[in-house]
C-alpha cells in the first residue's frame, strides 16, 4: 500500500505541476516564436576568421546586406527607378531628423548609374556603360534593371523595418500592388525563413500531436494511458520552446525542429512502459503489476533517455550557434519528458480499472488470431537464427560500404535549400539570377597606406586590373568597383602621355569623394581601402572553398606585382566566404557530434554490459541507421542541409532506445535458463509489438511535417522517418542475429545482465 500511495501522490503532484506550468509555457512559447530571427552569417562565432573579416568589412564600409527590388517594366530607362531613389532618400532624411538609427546606406540603381557614367565627366558611351553594369544592376539583355538598397548593420538587424521602408518608397514612387514587386537578397531570405519556419510549427505541430494521439490510442487501445502520455509529451515540447524565451535566446530554423522530436520521443518511452504493465497484467504472476512493470521498465527507459540525451548533447561540440542550442535544449526536453513518464504513468497504472479487459488479451474468440501473431514472431526468430551469419555478414558489409560513402557527404546552405520552390521568395530569387545577375557577393578589399609606394593613379590602375582579373574567374558573372565609374586610364609614354595621365589624376582626385559616397573607397587616416564587389553563381555545384582559393591565387600575384616588395594583405570577404565557413562547420558538426555520441554511448553500453566486447557488438545496430542513410546520401551526391545535420545524433538515441529494451528482455529470458533461440523468440513476443508501435507512432508524428514548405523541417522529418525504419530493422533483425549468432556468447555471462534486474 505504501508503494500505491507514493506512486499516486507523485503522479498527482506531477499533474498539478504540469497544469500550473501551462500559462508560463504558453507565454514563453509565444515569446520564443515572436523572437524568430534567422541569419546564417550570425550562426558562427565571431572568432572565426571569415566572420571576423566580414565584420571588419562592414565596419569599414558600413555596408552589411543588400535588398534588391525590381518590378514589371523596370528597365534602365524607367524613371520610376530615379523616383524610388529620391523617395527613399526622403525617408532616410526624415529618419535622421527624428534621431533614429540609419538603416540604409545607399540605393544605387541602373537608371541613375547609367546616366552618371554617361556624363561629360566620365565620358563613357552608353554601350560601354551598360556593359560595366551588366549582371550587377543591369540584366544580360542590357535593359532589365533594379535598385540595390544597401543596409547598415542596424538595418540588417532590423530587416523587417528596413523592408517596410523600401516598400513604402516603392508604393510612393512606383504605385504597383505589392505582390508585383520582385525582392531578393539576404534580408528577404531571412524574413522568408522566419515566416515559413513559424508557419511550419504553427501549422503542423497540432496535427502531428493529434495523429500521434490517435495512433497511440489505437496501439495501446486505452485512452486511460494515451491522454496522460500525450499530455506529458506536449508539456515536454512546450518546455523546450519556452526555454528559448526565458533564456534570452532567439528562435531559429534549427530549434523549430526540436519540439516535435521531443514529443515523439516521449511517446516512445511511454509506449514501452505501458507494454511492460500489460505484460504483467496478462501473466497474472504478481499482485502488484505496477511495481513489477516499473522494476522491468525504469532502467531501460532511463538508460534510453540518457543515451538519447547524450546523442543530442553531442551537438554541443558544434561551432554553429543554433545547432549548439539544439544540443542544450534537446537533452532538457528528453530527460524532463522521460522523468514525467516514469512518474505520471505509474499513477495511471495504479488506478487502472481492475475488471477492464487488457488490449491484446486472448479470449476464446481471439485464440486463433493470438496464436497467429505469436507464430509470426516465432517464425521471425527461427529465420534470424538460421540466417544469423548471413545477416551479420550483410550488415557488416553494408556498414563498410555505406561508411565509405560518408567521405562524399557535402552540406549546402542557401535560400534554395531552405525554402520550397513554389514560394515567392524562391521565384524572385530565380528571376533575379536569370534576368539580372547572381545574388551572392564576394568582396575584395585592397588596402593602401603610406608604406605602399603607389600614387593615386597607380592605385586606380591596380583596381582596374583586380576588377578585370575577378571577372575572368568562371564563377564570377559581374563586378562593380571604383573602376566601374572611371573612364579608361590613358596609356602610352612621351610628353602627351604624361599630360593625359596628369589630367586624369586630377580628375580622379575630384571624383574621389563621389567614390567614397558610393561606398567603393574608404579613407581612415593615412590608410585607404578600395573595394571590388563580385557577383558569384549560387549553384549547389559551386565549391566555395576551391573558389576562394582560386580568388587568392589569381588576384594576389596581380597585387604583389604592382606593389613590389611591399606586402599588401588583400581581404576576401562578403557573404560567400561566410557561407562557406558555415557549410564547413556544419559538415564538421555532422561527424564530430556523431563520433562523440558514438564514443559516449559506447562507453555507457560497455558500462551497462560490463564488457568491452559486448558493448561494442551492441553498438553495431545503433550506428547502422546513420551510416546507411548518410552513406547513401554521400554515394548519391545529395547535399545535407541544416535540417539534416542533427538527425545523425538523434538517430543514435532512437536506435539505442529499442536496443536497450530488447537487451533487457533478452537478458531476463537468458537468466531464466532459456537458450538463445527461445530467449529471442520470447523477447520478440514481449518487445516486438512495442518496438513496431513506437516506430509507427514516431514516424506518423513526423510524417505530417513532410508537407511543410520549410525544407529543413521537411528534410528533418523524412530523414527521421527513414532512420526510424532502418533502426527498427537494426533492432528487430540485426541485433537478434548478433544475439543468437557467434557474438551472442559475449552476452551470456551473468555479469552482463545484472544491470537490467536492479
Amino acid at each position: 500500500m505504501k508503494h500505491h500511495k507514493s506512486l499516486t501522490l507523485l503522479a498527482v503532484a506531477a499533474l498539478l505541476a504540469m497544469t500550473a506550468s501551462v500559462p508560463f509555457i504558453l507565454y514563453g512559447a509565444a515569446g520564443a516564436i515572436g523572437s524568430m530571427f534567422n541569419a546564417p552569417i550570425r550562426w558562427i562565432p565571431a572568432s572565426f576568421p571569415a566572420l571576423r573579416e566580414f565584420h571588419a568589412f562592414t565596419d569599414q564600409f558600413d555596408v552589411h546586406e543588400t535588398i534588391l527590388i525590381s518590378w514589371p517594366g523596370c528597365t534602365v530607362d524607367d524613371p520610376r527607378l530615379h523616383n524610388f531613389a529620391d523617395e527613399l532618400e526622403r525617408l532616410r532624411s526624415q529618419q535622421r531628423r527624428q534621431g533614429e538609427p540609419e538603416l540604409i546606406v545607399a540605393a544605387p540603381n541602373g537608371y541613375d548609374l547609367l546616366r552618371d557614367l554617361m556624363t561629360s565627366q566620365s565620358e563613357i558611351p552608353r554601350a560601354s556603360a551598360l556593359a560595366r553594369l551588366r549582371r550587377v544592376l543591369v540584366g544580360p539583355d542590357l535593359e532589365t534593371s533594379c535598385a540595390a538598397i544597401e543596409l547598415t548593420t542596424a538595418g540588417a538587424k532590423n530587416r523587417e523595418t528596413a523592408l517596410a521602408m523600401v516598400l513604402a518608397a516603392a508604393d510612393a514612387a512606383v504605385g504597383l500592388p505589392r505582390d508585383q514587386y520582385r525582392l531578393a537578397g539576404p534580408p528577404i531570405d531571412g524574413i522568408a525563413i522566419d515566416q515559413l519556419s513559424i508557419e511550419s510549427l504553427e501549422s503542423f505541430a497540432l496535427p502531428s500531436a493529434i495523429l500521434s494521439l490517435l495512433l497511440c490510442w489505437i496501439c495501446l487501445r486505452s485512452l486511460w494511458f494515451t491522454l496522460p502520455l500525450v499530455a506529458v509529451a506536449a508539456i515536454g515540447q512546450g518546455v523546450v520552446v519556452a526555454a528559448v524565451y526565458y533564456t534570452g535566446a532567439s528562435m531559429n530554423a534549427v530549434l523549430i525542429l526540436l519540439p516535435p522530436l521531443v514529443f515523439v520521443l516521449a511517446i516512445s518511452a511511454g509506449v514501452h512502459l505501458v507494454h511492460y504493465f500489460y505484460e504483467e497484467r496478462r501473466n497474472r504472476n504478481t499482485q502488484d503489476p505496477t511495481m513489477a512493470a516499473l522494476r522491468k521498465g525504469w532502467l531501460p527507459t532511463t538508460l534510453a533517455a540518457a543515451t538519447t540525451a547524450i546523442g543530442l548533447g553531442s551537438l554541443l561540440v558544434s561551432d554553429v550557434g543554433p545547432v549548439r542550442q539544439f544540443g542544450v535544449l534537446g537533452p532538457l526536453g528528453v530527460l524532463l519528458s522521460s522523468l514525467l513518464v516514469l512518474i505520471v504513468l505509474p499513477g495511471a497504472m495504479q488506478w487502472w480499472p481492475r475488471h477492464q479487459a487488457l488490449p491484446h488479451q486472448s479470449t476464446a474468440a481471439e485464440t486463433v488470431t493470438t496464436s497467429k501473431r505469436q507464430g509470426i514472431w516465432e517464425r521471425l526468430a527461427g529465420w534470424v537464427s538460421r540466417a544469423n551469419r548471413l545477416i551479420i555478414f550483410a550488415s557488416l558489409l553494408a556498414v563498410g560500404f555505406f561508411g565509405y560513402g560518408l567521405t562524399y557527404v557535402t552540406t549546402t546552405l542557401n535560400v534554395v535549400s531552405l525554402l520550397d520552390e513554389e514560394t515567392k521568395t524562391v521565384e524572385d530569387y530565380r528571376w533575379f539570377q536569370e534576368h539580372i545577375g547572381p545574388l551572392i557577393t564576394v568582396e575584395v578589399v585592397v588596402p593602401f597606406d603610406d608604406s605602399v609606394p603607389l600614387e593615386l593613379l597607380e592605385r586606380a590602375e591596380l583596381i582596374w586590373r583586380v576588377h578585370g582579373t575577378l571577372l575572368q574567374i568562371d564563377q564570377v558573372e559581374g563586378a562593380i568597383s571604383a573602376a566601374t565609374f572611371l573612364p579608361p586610364i590613358p596609356q602610352g609614354g612621351g610628353v602627351s602621355g604624361i599630360v593625359r595621365r596628369t589630367a586624369y589624376e586630377k580628375r580622379l582626385e575630384s571624383q574621389l569623394e563621389t567614390l567614397r559616397e558610393a561606398g567603393y573607397v574608404r579613407q581612415d587616416g593615412d590608410r585607404q581601402r578600395w573595394r571590388v564587389s563580385g557577383r558569384v553563381q549560387g549553384s549547389r555545384d559551386v565549391d566555395y572553398g576551391r573558389f576562394l582559393d582560386q580568388l587568392r591565387s589569381e588576384i594576389d600575384p596581380v597585387v604583389d606585382e604592382a606593389t613590389g616588395e611591399e606586402t599588401v594583405e588583400v581581404s576576401y570577404t562578403g557573404v560567400t566566404p561566410v557561407v562557406y565557413e558555415v557549410q564547413r562547420a556544419l559538415l564538421a558538426d555532422l561527424f564530430n557530434s556523431f563520433l562523440m555520441a558514438i564514443g559516449l554511448v559506447g562507453c555507457l553500453m560497455i558500462l551497462i554490459l560490463r564488457s568491452v566486447s559486448a558493448g561494442l557488438v551492441a553498438m553495431i545496430p545503433n550506428v547502422f541507421p546513420t551510416v546507411i542513410l548518410f552513406g547513401s546520401m554521400g554515394w548519391l551526391g545529395w547535399s545535407i542541409d541544416i535540417g539534416s545535420v542533427m538527425t545523425a545524433s538523434v538517430a543514435l538515441g532512437i536506435a539505442v532506445d529499442g536496443t536497450l529494451h530488447f537487451l533487457a528482455s533478452f537478458s531476463r529470458q537468458r537468466r531464466a535458463g532459456k537458450d538463445a533461440l527461445t530467449a529471442t523468440s520470447e523477447t520478440y513476443r514481449h518487445c516486438g509489438r512495442a518496438l513496431v508501435q513506437t516506430a509507427l507512432i514516431c514516424a506518423a508524428g513526423m510524417l505530417i511535417f513532410t508537407n511543410s514548405r520549410f525544407l529543413p523541417a521537411r528534410s528533418f522529418s523524412w530523414m527521421l522517418l527513414l532512420l526510424l525504419l532502418i533502426a527498427a530493422i537494426g533492432d528487430l533483425i540485426v541485433l537478434p542475429a548478433l544475439l543468437v549468432g557467434p557474438p551472442g556468447r559475449l552476452f551470456n555471462k551473468s555479469r552482463n545482465t545484472r544491470w537490467f534486474h536492479r
